[in-house]
């Protein structure tokens, strides 16, 4: 007796397809919104990791950023901000008109919709891709960038065994040739003097010495000179009291 045999047909076939095609329709504009929405998620990320950097490195940075680094770390905030409207603006209902009496019109309508949120996904990608791309080299350059020293020194007066010494503390450019000039300030007829020294600034810019003088005054003038990589002189000065006079005015 013959086996009766079920006929078996194959389930990947035309209807298959038809079927396949139906929920890619249906779905184009839902998956479109999901996308946008991984997109948001991923803005929002970014934008957590690049201002806890910038806050961070701001806060415990003692020094200033070249301007092009300083371009380079603002430049993520931008494109962040237009991605993230852009992944908002993908969301959107698309206003289409159409007949609902034609299919075709119909079609035509939905098809433009599904049109105008891809352009505008493809756009909210690209802005992402780009503000990724920003933050890892603001971060890079940030950290791996030569920091310019705001440049700033503090000096006092003391006396050792009758004769002044100028203490001089302060931050300047790194490996600078810097000139340092200590002036007594004239008073009645006593004319001024002045002592000329030359010092190259550590790899951090530090500066730390004690100038030990050959002449007395009530006060000193202390000017710090030195050239700047464009080519311009820069200069600071401060006025040191004498440790005696310093004493004299707090007794008073």
């Amino acid at each position: 007796m013959a086996e009766n045999r079920k006929k078996v047909k194959p389930t990947v076939n035309d209807q298959f397809w038809f079927d396949i095609s139906k929920s890619m329709v249906e779905d184009a504009s839902s998956s479109q919104n999901e996308a946008a929405a991984k997109l948001q998620q991923l803005i929002v990320w970014l934008w957590g990791i690049y201002t806890a950097s910038a806050t961070v490195g701001i806060a415990l940075s003692k020094t200033s950023y070249p301007l092009k680094v300083i371009i380079l770390i603002a430049s993520p905030s931008a494109v962040l901000i237009f991605a993230y409207w852009f992944a908002v603006w993908v969301q959107m209902p698309v206003k289409v008109r159409f007949d609902s009496r034609i299919p075709a019109d119909i079609k035509e309508a939905y098809n433009k919709g599904v049109r105008t949120k891809g352009w505008k996904l493809i756009c909210a990608v690209v802005l992402s891709l780009a503000a990724a791309v920003l933050v890892v080299l603001a971060l890079i350059g940030a950290s791996l960038s030569k920091q310019e020293v705001s440049a700033n020194f503090k000096a006092y007066s003391y006396t050792e065994q009758e004769q002044d010494i100028i203490a001089i503390t302060g931050r300047f450019p790194a490996d600078k040739e810097i000139v340092l000039k200590i002036s007594s300030i004239p008073h009645l007829d006593i004319p001024s003097e002045t002592k000329k020294l030359t010092y190259i600034t550590t790899g951090s810019g530090e500066l730390q010495t004690n100038i030990e003088l050959d002449f007395i005054a009530d006060q000193y003038e202390v000017t710090i000179e030195w050239w700047e990589d464009d080519g311009l002189l820069r200069s600071l000065r401060r006025i040191v009291l004498a440790e005696r006079k310093q004493q004299e005015k707090d007794s008073i």
